[in-house]
């Protein structure tokens, strides 16, 4: 689950930033 999460943060974290 913890590796889920950031995936999934990693993935907001990239639309924010493009």
């Amino acid at each position: 689950m913890c590796r889920l999460l950031l995936l999934f943060r990693i993935r907001f974290e990239g639309v924010l930033y493009t």
